[in-house]
């Protein structure tokens, strides 16, 4: 098995099944060129990808709380997500419950929409909270939280499916 070296996936073929990057063989130990070649082509698989969350919008039925509605909020593009931390407009409810909180994240690329789940520790500080994300290595992001001053993140999270 073979690692790609755009996002990390083992693969057996003459490209990755999770990225496309094809296999390169090189002659010698200087493997700048192909490193250049890899964050560029990290870069252009990038670029055309949408990232978001799923929002569920509950409203009451009697003296329940019953799921109104499940959507795709997409706030932040792959080329964004290059040059910094993006963070959702939208300010969310805090789910007081439980140590983590479990997040779906959506990718749109190709139109292809995939769905992650994806554990964030919990805030507790009273109040709304952001969701936001930061791009790591290998095609991975951490989804982030905030409120006020506190902030956590998750453990990098693949955008193409490697486990």
């Amino acid at each position: 098995m073979k690692t790609c070296i755009v996002c990390g996936g083992s693969y057996a073929d003459a490209e990755c099944p999770y990225c496309h990057f094809p296999e390169i063989s090189v002659i010698g130990d200087d493997n700048a060129p192909l490193m250049d070649y890899a964050n560029q082509y990290r870069k252009e698989y990038l670029k055309d990808m949408k990232i978001g969350v799923l929002c569920y919008r509950w409203k009451a039925s009697g003296e329940q709380l019953v799921l109104d509605e499940t959507a795709c909020q997409l706030f932040a593009s792959g080329e964004a997500l290059e040059q910094r931390e993006v963070w959702c407009e939208q300010e969310f409810a805090r789910c007081p419950e439980g140590d983590a909180l479990p997040i779906t994240l959506v990718t749109e690329k190709d139109g292809v929409r995939k769905e992650i789940g994806v554990s964030v520790p919990n805030l507790k500080e009273p109040g709304l909270q952001q969701v936001g994300l930061r791009l790591r290595e290998q095609l991975r992001v951490n989804v982030l939280l905030r409120s006020g001053q506190k902030q956590t993140m998750s453990a990098p999270i693949s955008l193409v499916g490697v486990e």
